[in-house]
């Protein structure tokens, strides 16, 4: 699986940010391609670049108040999930998790990055 194209399209910082993540939390094929389209399709401002906690004040995330505004932080969240709850092939189910209030949108958009 070839990610060069969806990473093309983030800063080269994000991306470096974001493999290393990958790496901290093995992730692995289309599990780091799903991180870097998560980023692409949130497209948060700093501190919420992937959507970690966006709509939830009460995230536990926002427990690491220091470190909750990062790229770094927000990447970890994410990995976690996916590490935790997506599951090869079933991007719909993970949609579910990661996107609740609006997961099939959520999917129509990650699954076109995905498949760049």
């Amino acid at each position: 699986m070839d990610i060069r194209r969806l990473a093309a399209t983030l800063p080269a910082w994000e991306v470096q940010c974001l493999l290393d993540v990958a790496d901290e939390y093995s992730l692995y094929g289309a599990e780091r391609k799903l991180l870097l389209a998560i980023r692409k399709h949130e497209n948060g401002a700093v501190g919420l670049e992937l959507g970690v906690g966006a709509h939830n004040p009460d995230h536990p995330a926002r427990r690491f108040s220091d470190a909750f505004g990062s790229l770094q932080c927000q990447g970890r969240w994410a990995a976690g999930t996916i590490r935790k709850r997506y599951r090869r092939g079933d991007l719909p189910g993970f949609a579910q998790v990661y996107c609740w209030e609006d997961w099939q949108a959520w999917l129509r958009s990650v699954s076109q990055l995905i498949n760049m």
